[in-house]
């Protein structure tokens, strides 16, 4: 599991400058189904751009949203700390590594932003991590499951509200998504995918 993602990912990955955060997000990596990077961003095709509806959508989307994300950060100076820039990073490859249960495709889960949570979680219990990382590891969780920001519920998941974004990463990862999801907003090659 997550190998494939690994390799697609690897570009991005060497964008973090912490080795040892890095190699956590690799670890959550591998506990994630490969079918999340291969499956489209949307199910329904009514919520992303044609080329994010197709078989590798969900990949590209990741890519999008990774481009607009460092370059919502850049204009902020909290986030000329590589340290901070790699919160954003790590939060906007995890954002949506759980939209599929399955390689069916047949429709993307709302609580996708939990299920990343709840890997995290169990990465961390399951290993030995510094406080620091941990703690990294907590904002970046914050991150992803706010990543949904007023469209944090869903009547197919009575009594699920994802939280909103309330900090500045949050909202770098949830305006990424957003700019990107959007139809008419085009992101010709970011990152040079």
């Amino acid at each position: 599991m997550g190998k494939a993602m690994l390799v697609a990912f690897k570009k991005q990955l060497d964008l973090m400058s912490s080795e040892s955060l890095k190699d956590h997000v690799v670890g959550i990596m591998l506990e994630l189904d490969d079918y999340n990077i291969v499956g489209p961003s949307s199910s329904s095709g009514r919520f992303h751009p044609p080329e994010d509806n197709k078989v590798g959508g969900n990949y590209n989307h990741t890519i999008n949203v990774l481009y607009c994300a460092l370059k919502l950060a850049n204009s902020i100076p909290q986030f000329d700390d590589p340290a901070e820039k790699d919160i954003i990073i790590a939060s906007a490859l995890l954002h949506d590594m759980c939209k599929y249960h399955s390689q069916e495709y047949d429709h993307t889960h709302f609580d996708h932003p939990l299920q990343i949570r709840n890997e995290i979680a169990d990465y961390v219990r399951e290993n030995s991590i510094s406080e620091e990382d941990q703690f990294k590891l907590a904002r970046i969780s914050d991150c992803v499951v706010s990543h949904m920001s007023r469209w944090n519920t869903d009547k197919r998941y009575p009594g699920i509200e994802l939280p909103i974004p309330t900090k500045v990463e949050h909202l770098i990862l949830s305006f990424a998504d957003i700019l990107s999801a959007d139809r008419n907003v085009h992101l010709e090659n970011p990152l040079g995918k």
